[in-house]
């Protein structure tokens, strides 16, 4: 004897339901699904990098900027740059909070394993984005200041970085 459609549908209907009131009372009880504080972490933001290496040929359309914007209880903030360097070394990055309160997204220049060399400068292509709890920082490239942003709006705004940034000048 097949089942009606009728029976069907009731049991696909009691399954939801019993489904339903699972993830109502069991997901809270376990922290499923919990608010975590929108504040970000205001000695240590994280934050993702991405860089890719290889022979300078030039400044880049579009390249060298930083953006912030207000959102939440943060400011996201990217910055794209390209650093030209030795071309034995490539770049890396951190985000900080200084004993003054601004935070600083760091470049510098480290040694590179990589056997393929340039003839010429090496360059790297940096991606940076971070949420950082005030829009106050600077960009620094080997210790020294390239940008320096004290914004009091919470509108985006585009910063313009020097392009490219030459770590070879020091």
């Amino acid at each position: 004897m097949q089942p009606s459609i009728h029976s069907v549908y009731q049991a696909l209907g009691v399954g939801l339901l019993a489904g339903l009131l699972i993830g109502l009372l069991v997901a809270p009880a376990v922290g499923i699904g919990a608010s975590q504080s929108p504040e970000p972490n205001l000695d240590d933001p994280g934050y993702s990098l991405s860089l890719s290496g290889g022979c300078y040929d030039g400044p880049q359309e579009h390249g060298g900027w930083v953006h912030t914007v207000a959102f939440g209880q943060g400011y996201p903030t990217t910055l794209n740059a390209t650093v030209v360097h030795a071309p034995e070394e490539t770049v890396d990055a951190n985000v900080t909070r200084r004993a003054d309160g601004r935070y600083e997204l760091a470049l510098r220049t480290v040694p590179d394993d990589d056997t393929d060399r340039c003839d010429g400068q090496g360059a790297s292509q940096v991606g940076l984005a971070t949420t950082l709890a005030r829009p106050a920082f600077v960009v620094t490239l080997n210790g020294r200041t390239v940008l320096a942003i004290d914004q009091t709006e919470t509108t985006a705004n585009l910063y313009p970085l020097p392009q490219p940034l030459n770590a070879t000048e020091r």
